[in-house]
This record gives C-alpha cells, sequence and structure tokens, in this order.
C-alpha cells in the first residue's frame, strides 16, 4: 500500500579496535564495520512531513587490517524517522536506526596464530544518524 516502502541500507565506519595486552606489538588494531540490510518501513500519513517507523535485517561484517579473516555475523536494525517535503519532488529524509548484531556468547575474533580480541557477550550494538535528500517520482 501507499503506507509501506522497501529499503536497502549500507553504511561504513572505519574505527580502532583498543587490543592492549594482545599478541600484537601494537596498541590497536584498525577495523573496518560494514552493515548491508534490507527491510521495510511504514510511512505515517502527514502533507510536508511524515514520520516513519522500519525494520531491517541483514549481516555485519567486521574487517580488521592485516592478516585477520573478516568475521560476518546476522543483524538487524530498528529504526525511524521523518521525511519532510521542500518541493514536489525534492525532499530532506531524518533517520535514526539502532543496530544490533549477534554474536556468540564467548567469542574470539580475528585469529591468525593467536587471537586479536574476544568477546564476552550475545551482541553488539550502533546507533546511526543520518540526513540526506529524499527525491518523488
Amino acid at each position: 500500500g501507499h503506507h509501506t516502502q522497501w529499503h536497502v541500507f549500507y553504511s561504513r565506519q572505519d574505527t580502532e579496535l583498543d587490543i592492549g595486552d594482545s599478541i600484537l606489538a601494537a596498541d590497536a588494531l584498525d577495523l573496518t564495520i560494514e552493515y548491508f540490510h534490507v527491510g521495510g518501513t511504514y510511512v505515517m500519513d502527514g502533507d510536508r512531513d511524515r514520520g516513519y517507523v522500519g525494520v531491517s535485517f541483514g549481516g555485519t561484517r567486521f574487517s580488521p587490517e592485516d592478516d585477520y579473516d573478516d568475521e560476518v555475523e546476522f543483524s538487524m536494525a530498528l529504526l525511524g524517522g521523518i521525511k519532510y517535503r521542500l518541493t514536489e519532488h525534492v525532499g530532506l529524509r531524518f533517520d535514526g536506526r539502532l543496530l544490533g548484531t549477534l554474536t556468540d556468547s564467548d567469542s574470539s575474533f580475528f585469529c591468525a596464530g593467536g587471537c586479536v580480541a574476544k568477546f564476552d557477550g550475545n551482541g553488539f550494538a550502533q546507533w546511526d544518524f543520518t540526513v540526506g535528500p529524499n527525491f518523488y517520482l
């Protein structure tokens, strides 16, 4: 219906993993976190501004630099925001997402002759806020 929409989401963040006392000589490991998701949104009624909520599912890829293998885990997101129409065909979109990645309870990551990171817990969460153009046909 006119209230539902499908979406594809991709996000990339370059960061550092603090590894402190590990098998590496360095104190940190450069890490890229990428999200690949598909999902749907429910868009509420409105003239110039329309709120929306949604959910998406996909995977999270953790890519360390050096010789360590990538880790890919299942993830999902809850999202919400506002679409504000400036003209008939152009608008702005304000979007917030809570991204959650499921992991094993007692996992080791980035192993190659020894493991760089050990994770105790069953999830990894991040917030993502975006503002961008929205185009209407």
